[in-house]
């Protein structure tokens, strides 16, 4: 339980202050400089303004340079909130007819009063001498009203969130029931320490009643030694109010009462006990290649609940939340709240699969309220057997300037140490250019696959090689094991020379025959000839390669066959008979040779007919003579008549 000791004299920071009668204060940081300043309400209604020094010393401030001068009525009680949650306090002052003022700051500590409905507790009206003061008992975020009056009652005004107050009566009022006699005077503390707020009550007899919150908003008063004011009486008209003024974290005792002094009771309770930290050791494992994060207070703890920070590693404060290099060369970052990155940093990478190495660092906690404990971070590290690059080989392939080389596979001679399985990942250092035919400096066009094969195609960019002459070419490509290792080589491409093939040479030829004959001499390719000496055969006759080997009618009517190695047979086939000695007719065809090597060249063959008169067969006419059967004949000639 708090303990509270009157101090007088000059230890009572209002020592000589006497505002007449019924005083009445509360503090509140109005000037935004970080102090808590008093204002003390009196018998005229005027609110008196101590300003603090910062240092707990106070001084009366008058006229404008008091930020409610001008403030007036009967036994006024003054009391700060935000209710209207613009971030700054308004003023609400209780008056001897039982009404509310409410006085608006405009964030600057100036000060209007706002009347009507303007007024939160506009309307409200407790009878006579209200006292009010402000406290969030229901735990809804908002601050609820609490009015004391001449009947000794303390009166509740539920806040909606909104800054709308409605009386609330009966049971539902926290503080139903309580009737101090006269002039209660009502304020709220967590003077237990407990997290919530109790009651304490000022009264016409000038004691002070103390009501226990259960931390649900129920109140139960205490009374006797259990009550940190019990034997405390101001004489009349106690009006309490609490505030730390001098700066050792708890809520002292400012006392109003009715001749117009302030009595001061310093809170003198010791600070509790505080329970030390246990920091407990931690055991982590990684791999040689893997970052570790944890958090090494996980496992820590504190009786009293209080929040751990990490304030030193391995002994040394600014190691917190900056990168640091262990003994053993690994790395690591250990943030106040805990949370921890542990880098091997290759400083393991001896060790192979089922090995393990180990390696500590030390980190100390606090709990903000001077314990403090050490404990100690067991990394295990476990050996990953590294991984071993692949080995590209280079390569030699050789092709003609006219074929596509695409029996290769760059893979073939290359190797893994590990046995990983290996794939293509770039071609001439790009990615993009695997499984896509892409155009060498040469002109030449290749497609490397993924897997290894490809296809290389000259694209005649070496057509000027003759045979026995070569060219080179070459590309790179990179390879990737699947767990980071790669290694690049060169595939080297040697191009032999081709002579180009000539087209043979088809001559035009000349034969005759006559109209009665066939000709089956001729050979049309005696007189055709080839560069390369390549061996000529006919594939066409007239265009048509499937009248080569077969007999052919002619335009003309006669009849041709032409045989692949250029032997011909042609028959006029009586188509020229109307011919006479010394007179001819022509005819023609054509035929195409080919070397064998895509050459090719087509002639023709002109044929003269020279024409025979036709015979006419004689007239034998029948002949008549006589002679007779003793005489010889012989005078006659059967010719005669024919």
């Amino acid at each position: 339980m708090a303990t509270f000791v009157e101090q007088t004299g000059t230890a009572n920071p209002f020592d000589g202050v006497d505002v007449g009668f019924f005083s009445a204060p509360t503090f509140a940081d109005i000037d935004g400089d970080g102090d808590l300043d008093a204002f003390i309400g009196e018998i005229d209604g005027i609110i008196k303004y101590f300003e603090n020094d910062g240092s707990g010393n106070f001084t009366e401030v008058t006229g404008i340079d008091n930020p409610l001068d001008g403030v007036n009525g009967i036994e006024s009680s003054p009391t700060f909130a935000d209710i209207d949650d613009d971030g700054d306090l308004d003023a609400f002052i209780g008056q001897a007819d039982g009404i509310i003022k409410y006085f608006e700051n405009d964030g600057s500590g100036n000060f209007t009063e706002v009347t009507g409905i303007d007024n939160p507790l506009d309307g409200v009206d407790v009878g006579d001498y209200s006292s009010p003061t402000f406290a969030d008992i229901d735990g809804d975020g908002d601050l609820d009203a609490f009015i004391g009056e001449i009947d000794g009652n303390i009166n509740y005004f539920e806040n909606d969130g909104s800054g709308n107050f409605t009386e609330v009566t009966g049971i539902d009022n926290p503080l139903d029931g309580v009737d101090l006699g006269n002039f209660s005077a009502p304020t709220f503390a967590d003077i237990d320490g407990d997290g919530d707020l109790d009651a304490f009550i000022g009264e016409t007899y000038g004691t002070i009643n103390y009501f226990e919150n259960d931390g649900s908003g129920n109140f139960t008063e205490v009374t006797g030694t259990a009550n940190p004011f019990d034997g405390v009486d101001v004489g009349d008209y106690s009006s309490p109010t609490f505030a730390d003024i001098d700066g050792d974290g708890d809520l002292d005792a400012f006392i109003g009462e009715g001749y117009g002094t302030i009595k001061y009771f310093e809170n003198t309770t010791p600070p509790p006990t505080n329970n030390p930290p246990v920091a407990v050791d931690d055991s982590a494992t990684t791999d040689e290649d893997s970052l570790l994060s944890g958090n090494v207070l996980t496992n820590d703890s504190d009786a009293d609940s209080d929040t751990l920070t990490v304030t030193e590693v391995n002994g040394n404060a600014a190691g917190v939340g900056t990168q640091v290099t262990l003994t053993s060369g690994a790395l690591l970052t250990l943030n106040i709240d805990g949370t921890f990155d542990y880098d091997p940093n290759g400083q393991f990478e001896s060790l192979n699969n089922g090995e393990t190495d180990s390696d500590s660092f030390t980190y100390t906690i606090d709990d903000g309220n001077g314990g403090t404990d050490t404990a100690t971070v067991n990394v295990t590290i476990d050996g990953v057997t590294d991984n071993t690059a692949p080995d590209a080989v280079d390569d030699a392939v050789t092709t003609d300037e006219d074929s596509v080389l695409s029996s290769g596979n760059v893979l073939t001679n290359d190797s893994d140490a590990d046995s990983d399985t290996l794939t293509v990942t770039e071609v001439n250092g790009n990615a993009a250019g695997v499984g896509t035919q892409v155009t060498l400096t040469s002109g030449a066009l290749l497609t490397l696959n993924i897997d290894g094969t490809f296809d290389y195609d000259p694209n005649g960019q070496f057509e000027s090689l003759n045979n026995g002459e070569t060219d080179s070419d070459s590309f790179t490509y990179t390879i990737d094991d699947g767990n980071g290792g790669t290694d690049t080589a060169t595939v080297n491409v040697t191009i032999d020379g081709v002579t180009d093939n000539t087209a043979p040479d088809a001559v035009d030829d000349a034969v005759t025959t006559d109209e009665d004959s066939l000709l089956s001499s001729g050979n049309v390719l005696t007189n055709d000839s080839d560069a390369d000496s390549d061996t000529l055969t006919v594939t066409e006759v007239n265009g048509n390669a499937a009248g080569v080997g077969t007999q052919v009618t002619l335009t003309s009517g006669a009849l041709l066959t032409l045989n692949i190695d250029g032997t011909f047979d042609y028959d006029p086939n009586g188509q020229f008979e109307s011919l006479n000695n010394g007179e001819t007719d022509s005819d023609s065809f054509t035929y195409t040779i080919d070397d064998g090597n895509g050459g090719t060249d087509t002639a023709t063959v002109n044929v003269t007919i020279d024409g025979v008169t036709d015979n006419t067969a004689p007239d034998a006419v029948d002949d008549a003579v006589t002679t007779d059967e003793d005489s010889l004949l012989s005078s006659g000639n059967v010719l005669t008549n024919d």
